[in-house]
């Protein structure tokens, strides 16, 4: 039997970004279409202008890919996947065709990016650069994948890195005892995720299992004032999540 899985997706600007009234780098977005259900969450890297708006191509356009292109991109090998998934990016940055080092322009619009998408009973996740991707087995969550830093915590990987190809991680396997997954910008992980110990907090549980409890447009909104009235209070960074579930079925419940 296939699987009807739900998702909801959020971002909010940080305390940090609210005084220097600039715009908000986290980006978010999910979708189901032809028969994919798809989460992807972005954040821009803070020291290039115009992240945000590279943050936000890099979710939608990846979200396009994954929803229409999922049986080739599950069979591709990592590099090749990765070559396709940055390339319809960054052909999206609205780069000045007159630009003597186009490259360079690139860097502008950096971003990390973190995504999973499944369709029927297989998942695709991936990751660049910090955040977590994390999973739900049973009634445990899990870490599927670690944040990604350079020797230093406040350095990572982007869209625009020259060794992005070689950082980009990719998952795939069955869904079949995995109940729902979960996306955090760094931002958000200061509150759910412990270094020190490499676990996540209790609300993770919590929060998936939202999803299971009350229609979408009631998570949505839960999403959103949690992130503002909680998460980003532990953080001067933009915050964002985006968490998919798997509804039971009648078999299971039984």
């Amino acid at each position: 039997m296939i699987s009807e899985w739900k998702a909801v997706s959020a971002h909010v600007m940080g305390r940090s970004h609210m005084k220097k009234q600039l715009p908000c780098q986290d980006h978010t977005f999910h979708i189901t279409q032809n028969d994919v259900t798809a989460i992807v969450l972005a954040d821009g890297a803070g020291s290039c202008p115009r992240s945000h708006e590279g943050a936000e191509i890099a979710t939608t356009h990846c979200a396009y890919l994954l929803t229409h292109s999922f049986t080739d991109m599950i069979e591709k090998g990592d590099r090749e996947l990765a070559q396709m998934i940055l390339s319809e990016i960054k052909n999206q940055f609205p780069i000045d065709e007159n630009e003597k080092d186009p490259v360079e322009s690139m860097k502008q619009f950096a971003s990390t990016l973190l995504f999973v998408a499944v369709r029927d009973d297989t998942y695709l996740a991936g990751h660049l650069g910090d955040g977590l991707i994390a999973y739900q087995e049973g009634e445990e969550c899990k870490i599927l994948s670690y944040p990604q830093n350079h020797e230093f915590i406040n350095t990572t990987f982007f869209t625009t890195s020259l060794d992005a190809l070689e950082h980009f991680q990719f998952y795939r396997g069955s869904v079949q005892q995995i109940h729902g997954f979960m996306l955090m910008s760094d931002g958000s992980a200061e509150s759910l995720y412990s270094r020190k110990d490499q676990s996540l907090a209790t609300a993770v549980n919590k929060m998936m299992g939202w999803l299971e409890k009350y229609p979408t447009d009631v998570v949505q909104e839960a999403l959103m004032q949690n992130l503002k009235s909680m998460l980003r209070e532990k953080t001067m960074d933009d915050c964002s999540l985006a968490m998919m579930k798997k509804l039971r079925t009648n078999e299971e419940i039984v």
